[in-house]
């Protein structure tokens, strides 16, 4: 059966309709069913299990009929038609229900029951009879009242005092003929006082008014009113924040017919508290669905959910297209200057229908919940929870009760009524959170949940979820205690924790758990045993951390008792566990598992980062001859404190392999610079180790020139280079060392080592920058390498040295000498002159020269002679040539495509190969450079381009052929040059090779670029075929 949604008190429960279905075997609840599911008041009930066990629940919201009766005063008992007094409007505040009724009579009746009702006449007595009531409001704390009726000319308000004492209205003159609409009451009026403090007032035309009344005196004025066209205020909601780094901040909501405004700021000065906020820029200006096009709705109130007296918490907002349902955030609004509502949840008149709403489905009146929104219809009430927008409730009303009008809540007694002209009832959502458990549950909020759970099974299926929840979000300790609440087994729990390496609530687990493993589970002995560790590490944090001595060394013995264990010993992996250590800075721990584990490195950073690099040495000399790896490790570091002790103790150990030491090197002379006295005593030690070890390394020999050049010790990194110059091959890198000496200004270095690498252009270059014998000395030493240099290179280096000593030293003496050397001759270097400059000097070397010149143009003569006779030969050779034919026979084929030669334009050869002109063009462009490629592609398009049909045009396509002829034609490209010059390439392509070998295995050729272009073989086909 269905527990029921809405239950009148007076009828049978068995009877009753509504949703609020929940099986104990996994039946729906109304959270969980679809808006197809929803059971209406006239449907019958059924079981979603047929005959199965479902349990009976009680309804989510009930209501019942409110036993109102007039109090015993002459005008009301006088009044025996209930048309005479129908109920008006009704609001709750306070603990007390005001009852407005058509005679002009209001009656304040206890929530609770337990006073007497009161009868409230809201007019002085001059106006009864010529006021209308038409609205009552009332402030939270139902102390102060505002009552607005109309009269002949208007409108007029009156304020009544509703505390101790006669109940006399006041006349409000400063709202005189305005029709209150809605009213923001302070937060801060105290109960039972006269004074209101300032309060916010809006009218029909869009104004609004901020008023204090103090017993009989009130003052007002009007601040603000909206910009666009007069809309009447439906609503106001009035807020305060209050800190002691932002002061006090007023919240206001300003809510019309189509949009509702956002406003936050600092209260103003007395009697104008809030204008200097309302006429600021507002936070935020909602519009109807994002300004779409809608209907003003004039009944779009504003509802607001409260749990006194803490502040508001959400808020409710009828419009034409739904309720816009938001919640505060009233912390980042003042810290970001922003809205306090971040999102807004539109829920939907009627979640059935997809369709949007019709005016129909509009309600009256709505009232937010703390997770449902009541919708009252005329006839009928809806409820929808504003989690998932799902309809849990709609019950029609009886006809006996009239239309209802409003709905209204007391957020002090959390009491809800609804009320028509005759009835008023009162809406019980005490088990509003009936199903909102599992609700709860499925959106993470386990707490709420708990509190939310009627039977144990529900609690143990939270505190389940919960404690998974925790764990998943690595909050181990929570977690623990969550599971320890709840029936799931203990294996289970031990898996996870294991899993997730939790580091307080398992470490017996785990103890327990290594003595159980047998010796072949190695792998998972290590990750046990590694984990105790990291969680005996966190209780000595803990105890270090609490000053707890006797519990951190108990613990400590206990680990180090673990530690000496054969199954920690032999399974823990060393370099994990001392990761593990030294990240909780544990150095009694670390130091002893290094010296159990003879993990000496360990102990060596540890002296070394407490700045003790002497005992660092010394675990060195004691333990560098069996791990030398500790002096490669740690040398980088020790070189800037102990330089001469550490070169002592590498020299004394034979193991050391200096080029492993020379990345520690290079670390310390970037970090720290070329420090002159370890950068010394690391030049004697490599120096040793090339000299008397005759070691051959480029590594070292490299970083020695580095050192040199890092000193600038010129002689001797000179010494050094020529040295290894004189060898066969040197041991260094010589382009590194010549970039090092470039880079430092070592010329005269660089002068060998260009002179080594056979630059010699730029060995006489930069020579020269350092003195002329030095470039003159590389210029004879090139006819020593006669390999790499010819006679026209050589008189170019001497041509070099000529033109810096005539223009840069302009020594002529000494450019003469440099005559004498039989590579250069007066008419070399005489354009090196200036043209005004005395020949006297160098008259003979002319004269000489001139003699040579009249003895070569003899020889020249005689050759130019030999050359015209042999080329009338070859002109008669050609004219031959010319005369030549050849026969073309009809059975004659193209040489490419196999087609009658005659068929088409054809070339023959004088080598007898034919081949069609378009066919030879195709396939000469294959192989012809890119710019031919182009060329016959730029002539065949204009040939196509052409009008054949002009007489230009004619010419201009023979024009054109010709030029494609010249091009393709020039050569056979069977015997011709492209044959000569494609023999060393092969068949396939290299970047083809490997798919055609591959294609073999699969037993055919299967790919995209043209494998029957490629290899001669068809695509898809089998080998054998495609070669036969």
């Amino acid at each position: 059966m269905f527990g029921r949604g809405f239950m009148d008190d007076d009828e049978d429960p068995q009877a009753a309709f509504g949703l609020g279905f929940t099986s104990r075997f996994g039946g729906l609840s109304a959270y969980d069913m679809d808006d197809d599911d929803v059971v209406h008041s006239n449907m019958t009930a059924y079981s979603a299990y047929g005959d199965s066990d479902v349990v009976i629940e009680n309804p989510i919201f009930s209501k019942r009929r409110l036993g109102f009766k007039p109090p015993p005063s002459t005008t009301i008992n006088q009044v025996s038609n209930i048309n005479l007094k129908e109920v008006i409007r009704v609001v709750c505040a306070g603990g007390f229900s005001f009852i407005a009724l058509s005679n002009g009579k209001i009656i304040r009746r206890a929530i609770a029951g337990a006073d007497n009702d009161a009868e409230i006449n809201p007019f002085p007595k001059k106006k009864e009879g010529q006021c209308t009531l038409e609205r009552i409001f009332v402030d939270p704390t139902a102390t102060h009242m505002i009552v607005c009726a109309s009269v002949a000319d208007g409108h007029e308000s009156f304020y009544i005092f509703l505390g101790e004492g006669k109940h006399t209205p006041i006349i409000l003159n400063v709202i005189k003929r305005r029709r209150i609409t809605a009213i923001g009451w302070n937060p801060f009026a105290r109960p039972s006082s006269p004074a209101t403090q300032a309060f916010l007032i809006g009218d029909a035309q869009g104004c609004v008014f901020e008023m204090e009344i103090n017993q009989n005196d009130h003052i007002g004025h009007q601040i603000f009113i909206l910009s666009d066209t007069p809309s009447e205020i439906t609503s106001i909601h009035l807020d305060v924040q209050q800190s002691s780094k932002i002061g006090t901040r007023y919240y206001i909501i300003l809510a019309c017919a189509r949009r509702f405004l956002e406003y936050m700021g600092p209260p103003g000065t007395e009697g104008r508290c809030f204008e200097s906020i309302l006429n600021r820029h507002e936070l935020t200006e909602y519009l109807i669905a994002g300004g779409q096009e809608a209907p003003p709705l004039d009944r779009a109130c504003l509802s607001i959910f409260q749990r006194h007296p803490t502040p508001t918490e959400a808020m409710a907002w009828m419009t034409p297209l739904g309720i816009y349902v938001g919640s505060f955030d009233f912390h980042n609004a003042i810290r970001d200057e922003s809205t306090a509502i971040p999102s807004f949840n539109v829920v939907p008149y009627n979640p059935r229908s997809a369709a949007p709403a019709s005016e129909e489905d509009i309600p009256v009146s709505s009232q937010l919940l703390e997770f449902h929104v009541l919708l009252l219809y005329p006839h009928h009430i809806r409820a929808i929870c504003t989690l998932n927008n799902k309809q849990v409730m709609e019950e029609k009303l009886p006809n006996a009760a009239g239309t209802f009008r409003g709905i209204t809540r007391d957020f002090s007694t959390e009491v809800t009524l609804c009320y028509s002209e005759k009835t008023i009832y009162e809406i019980d959502s005490s088990n509003e959170t009936r199903d909102l458990w599992r609700l709860m549950m499925d959106k993470g909020n386990f707490e709420a949940a708990l509190d939310y759970c009627t039977t144990p099974q529900e609690k143990d299926e939270v505190q389940a979820a919960h404690a998974n929840h925790l764990f998943e979000n690595r909050e181990f300790d929570q977690a623990a205690l969550a599971f320890a609440k709840t029936d799931v087994p203990f294996e289970t729990v031990a898996l996870k924790f294991l899993d997730k390496q939790e580091e307080t609530s398992l470490r017996t687990f785990l103890l327990d758990k290594l003595r159980r493993l047998s010796p072949s589970e190695r792998m998972q002995s290590a990750l046990l045993t590694s984990w105790l560790v990291e969680l005996y590490l966190n209780d000595l944090d803990g105890f270090q951390a609490a000053s707890d001595s006797r519990q951190y060394e108990s613990t400590m013995s206990e680990l180090k008792t673990f530690l000496q264990k054969e199954a920690a010993r032999s399974t823990l992996h060393h370099e994990t566990v001392v990761d593990l250590i030294q990240s909780h800075g544990n150095m009694e721990v670390l130091l002893f598992f290094a010296e159990l584990h003879k993990q000496f490195n360990v102990v060596i950073q540890h002296y070394i980062q407490d700045g003790n690099s002497k005992k660092a040495l010394q675990v060195l000399r004691r333990v560098g001859k069996e791990q030398p790896n500790l002096l490669y490790q740690f040398a980088a570091e020790l070189i800037q404190s102990q330089p001469q002790e550490l070169i002592s103790l590498c020299k004394s150990i034979t193991s050391v392999d200096p080029r492993e030491l020379i990345p520690a090197f290079v670390r310390h002379q970037q970090k720290h610079g070329a420090h002159p006295s370890a950068a010394r005593h690391i030049i004697d030690y490599l120096t040793e180790v090339v000299e008397i070890h005759g070691s051959t390394d480029t590594a070292i020999h490299n970083y020695l020139i580095s050192l040199y050049i890092s000193l600038k010790e010129r002689d001797s990194l000179l010494d050094f280079i020529k040295k290894q110059l004189a060898k066969k091959e040197p041991y260094f890198d010589p382009k590194y060392a010549l970039r090092l000496c470039l880079e430092n200004d070592q010329k005269e270095a660089c002068v060998a080592i260009y002179s080594f690498m056979t630059l010699y252009e730029e060995a006489i270059e930069t020579a020269l920058k350092v003195n002329l014998d030095m470039a003159i000395d590389q210029a004879k030493s090139v006819n020593n390498n006669l390999d790499f240099i010819d006679q026209a290179r050589e008189k170019q280096l001497w041509l070099r040295i000529a033109k810096h000593v005539i223009t840069v030293e302009d020594h002529i003496p000494r450019a003469m000498d440099l005559l004498k050397h039989n590579i250069l001759k007066i008419e070399d270097i005489l354009p090196l002159f200036h043209d005004f400059k005395i020949i006297d000097p160098f008259q003979k070397n002319i004269q000489k020269s001139l003699e040579t010149y009249n003895q070569e143009i003899q020889q020249l003569k005689e050759s130019m002679e030999r050359s015209t006779a042999s080329a009338r030969s070859i002109r008669a050779d050609i004219i031959q040539l010319n005369k030549r034919m050849e026969c073309v026979q009809g059975v004659m084929v193209c040489g490419i495509c196999d087609y009658p030669l005659l068929s088409r334009p054809f070339f023959l050869f004088p080598c007898r190969h034919a081949f069609h002109k378009d066919c030879l063009s195709r396939e000469v462009a294959q192989y012809l450079p890119p710019s031919q490629s182009r060329k016959i592609k730029r002539l065949q398009q204009q040939l196509d381009d052409l009008d054949r049909q002009s007489p230009r045009s004619q010419q201009d396509v023979l024009r054109l052929q010709g030029e494609l002829d010249n091009i393709t034609g020039r050569d056979c490209i069977v015997c011709g040059e492209i044959a000569i010059e494609l023999i060393d390439k092969p068949f396939i392509a290299k970047e083809n090779l490997e798919e055609y070998i591959e294609s073999w295995s699969m037993g055919g050729v299967d790919i995209d670029f043209g494998a029957d272009e490629l290899f001669g073989v068809q695509v898809q086909a089998p080998i054998m075929e495609s070669f036969t």
